[in-house]
C-alpha cells in the first residue's frame, strides 16, 4: 500500500495520538514542549547569470529565500518540526525558471514558490535510536545518491519514514522509505512532485581508524504517471533502479601540517521494479593530501553505460555537488555514460575560503570527448551565521551541450 504525502502525515498524527493517550502521566507537560522549542531561520539572496553559446538570452536570476521553521521539545519523546519555505524574486525575472514560460532565456531552475518545506514527527523513545514521520530532510554520504539539492533555492525534502540507529559500537544504520521527493522545481511544475515506493539503507562503520566504511542499497521505484510525465522532456535518470554499492573515505596524518586523503567507492546499478533491463558500473577514486591550509585533489568518477543503452543515474542526488558547477549533466547522464576526471585545490587567506577546479569529461561508451570546465570559488563565514560568497564556473563543450558560462554572488544568514 502506498503511503502518500497526506497519508504520512495522517499516520504521524495518529502515532502522535496514541503516544500521547497511552503514555501520558502526571505532571508531563505538552505546553512546555510547545513553548520550549528552537525557532530556525535561514535567508539567502543570490543572483545567478548564465551566458550560453547559442540563441537564447543570458539569464540574470535575483532571488530571495526565506525559510522559517520550529522544532518543538519533546513530549513522552515525541516531537515535532513544522518549517515553510518561500523563494521570492528580487526585480525582473530575466530567466527561464522552467515554469514561467521565460523560454527565450538560458534557465536557472529557481522558480518563485512557497511551500512546506518540512513537517514531520520525530520519535526517541528507543535506546539509540531516532525515528521521523513526515517531511523530512535527507542526506546520506556525499549526496551522490540521496541528497536535499541544495544548491538551489527551493531545497529538495522526502515525504518518508526514517530511522537512524547507532546501537551498535561505531555503526550507524539508516533505513528510509520514500513516498515522495518534494523536488526543487517546486508547486507549479508538472514534475514537481515525484511520487515513488522507495526503500534505502545506508550502514556506515567508523571503528577502523584510518576511515569510514559505508555499505548501502537505494531501491527506487518510481510512479509510472510521474514516469510518463517525463517522457517528452527525454530526461532519462528517473528510470526505476537498484544500486548497491560500498565506499570508504577517510585520512591518515603524515605529520602535523599534512595529511593524506582517500576515496574509494563502487556501486552497481541494475533494473528494478518496472524498469527495462540495464547493468552499469559506478566507480568513485579521489586521492589527495593537505600540507598546511592547502589541499589538493585529483579524482576519477565513472558513471557507466550499458553498451550505450543504458547509464547509471542519480536522480535523488545534489547534483551540483557533481561533475562540474554549470550542471551539464544535471539533467542526466547521457546513455553513453561519464568519465569525469578532475583536478581541485583549496585552501583559506585571511578567513576567505578559495576553491579552484578543472573537470574533463568524456564518455565511457566509445571515444567522445563531451568537453571541459573550470571553477572558481571565494566564500566567507562570521560567527557561523553570515556568509558571503562568489562563484564561476565556464565549460567549453567538445560534442556535448554548447559552451556555457555561469557566475553567482550570494549573501545568507542563519539563526
Amino acid at each position: 500500500m502506498r503511503i502518500k504525502a497526506a497519508g504520512l502525515c495522517g499516520i504521524a498524527i495518529g502515532s502522535l495520538t496514541l503516544g500521547l493517550a497511552g503514555g501520558a502521566q502526571a505532571g508531563d507537560s505538552i505546553g512546555a514542549a510547545l513553548t520550549g522549542g528552537k525557532v530556525n531561520l535561514d535567508m539567502r539572496y543570490r543572483y545567478e547569470n548564465v551566458d550560453q553559446d547559442n540563441a537564447l538570452k543570458n539569464a540574470n536570476a535575483s532571488t530571495l529565500r526565506t525559510r522559517l521553521g520550529y522544532t518543538t521539545g519533546s513530549f513522552y519523546d515525541i516531537s515535532a518540526m513544522l518549517e515553510a519555505e518561500n523563494v521570492a524574486l528580487v526585480g525582473t525575472d530575466n530567466y527561464d525558471s522552467s515554469v514561467n514560460g521565460k523560454i527565450d532565456h538560458s534557465r536557472v531552475l529557481d522558480p518563485d514558490t512557497t511551500e512546506i518545506n518540512q513537517a514531520y514527527f520525530g520519535f526517541a523513545g528507543l535506546a539509540d535510536t531516532v525515528m521521523n514521520l513526515g517531511r523530512q530532510r535527507i542526506l546520506l554520504d556525499n549526496a551522490r545518491w540521496i541528497g536535499n539539492v541544495g544548491w538551489r533555492q527551493n531545497e529538495q525534502t522526502y515525504d518518508s519514514f526514517s530511522l537512524v540507529n547507532k546501537s551498535l559500537a561505531d555503526t550507524q544504520i539508516t533505513y528510509g522509505y520514500l513516498s515522495n521527493a518534494n523536488r526543487f522545481l517546486g508547486n507549479d511544475s508538472p514534475v514537481g512532485d515525484a511520487d515513488m515506493e522507495s526503500h534505502i539503507v545506508n550502514v556506515t562503520y567508523s571503528g577502523l581508524g584510518i576511515g569510514t566504511l559505508t555499505g548501502y542499497g537505494y531501491l527506487l521505484d518510481f510512479d509510472a504517471d510521474f514516469q510518463a510525465k517525463l517522457t517528452g522532456l527525454a530526461i532519462p535518470q528517473f528510470a526505476d533502479a537498484k544500486t548497491l554499492g560500498v565506499r570508504f573515505t577517510g585520512s591518515h596524518a603524515v605529520n602535523d601540517s599534512a595529511a593524506l586523503l582517500y576515496t574509494l567507492e563502487y556501486a552497481q546499478q541494475s533494473d528494478y521494479a518496472d524498469s527495462a533491463s540495464f547493468d552499469a558500473d559506478y566507480l568513485f577514486v579521489e586521492l589527495g593530501g593537505t600540507l598546511s591550509s592547502v589541499t589538493v585533489k585529483y579524482g576519477y568518477e565513472l558513471l557507466g553505460s550499458d553498451n550505450g543503452t543504458a547509464a547509471v543515474q542519480s536522480p535523488l542526488a545534489t547534483l551540483h555537488a557533481h561533475n562540474g558547477w554549470a550542471d551539464t549533466f544535471a539533467g542526466g547522464t547521457p546513455i553513453t555514460g561519464l568519465v569525469d576526471q578532475s583536478l581541485s585545490a583549496g585552501t583559506k587567506l585571511a578567513d576567505v575560503n578559495l576553491a579552484l577546479v578543472y573537470h574533463d569529461y568524456a564518455a565511457d561508451e566509445g571515444d567522445t570527448d563531451y568537453g571541459t570546465e573550470w571553477g572558481f570559488m571565494a566564500s566567507k563565514t562570521w560567527e557561523k551565521m553570515y556568509t558571503l560568497g562568489f562563484k564561476y564556473a565556464a565549460y567549453q563543450a567538445d560534442t556535448l551541450i554548447v559552451d556555457t558560462d555561469k557566475l553567482w554572488l550570494w549573501g545568507e544568514v542563519k539563526f
